[in-house]
């Protein structure tokens, strides 16, 4: 299979979509599926606040060479931004912590990898907030607004039993 990336101004080449089975160790014919393409493209896209993206692949059939190629277009619609994030279920001190261990900014583009991930890498960073969060699990909701584009974050923390 064969994949390009439709626009110039895409937020991921096809350059990169090519180099990424070499860096898996796999053949680009059995890693380069519609389905990897598209889960690259959702990644890169979501993580620079394109929420409302739309990748429609557009297959290409050689029946003499029994191939087929897709050309994936994109439309990336609205770029979302962070309105604000709130910790709930923690103390002030912790929760100051937190903040101080937040890096994306009211404003800032939305990027849902970066709150799903953002506890991992605090205490990483962090070995006051790796011991205060042992035993607890958190969780996040995201709260998009498709007319204004603003993202509402709450990340909830629960003591495991």
């Amino acid at each position: 299979m064969a994949a390009q990336v439709a626009g110039c101004d895409a937020l991921i080449t096809q350059d990169e979509i090519s180099n990424a089975a070499a860096a898996r160790g796999e053949s680009a014919e059995k890693w380069l599926t519609p389905r990897t393409v598209r889960s690259m493209i959702e990644s890169r896209y979501k993580s620079n606040g394109y929420l409302d993206y739309t990748v429609t692949p557009r297959p290409q059939i050689d029946e003499a060479a029994g191939t087929v190629s897709y050309n994936m277009e994109i439309d990336p619609g609205p770029v979302y931004h962070l309105a604000f994030v709130k910790f709930d279920n923690v103390s002030d001190d912790l929760r100051k912590l937190l903040m101080r261990n937040w890096q994306m900014f009211p404003g800032d583009p939305f990027d849902q990898g970066y709150v799903a991930n953002f506890v991992m890498m605090a205490q990483k960073a962090d070995p006051v907030l790796m011991r205060s969060l042992a035993g607890v699990k958190a969780t996040f909701d995201v709260q998009a607004d498709p007319e204004t584009h603003q993202v509402n974050c709450v990340i909830r923390f629960e003591k495991l039993h």
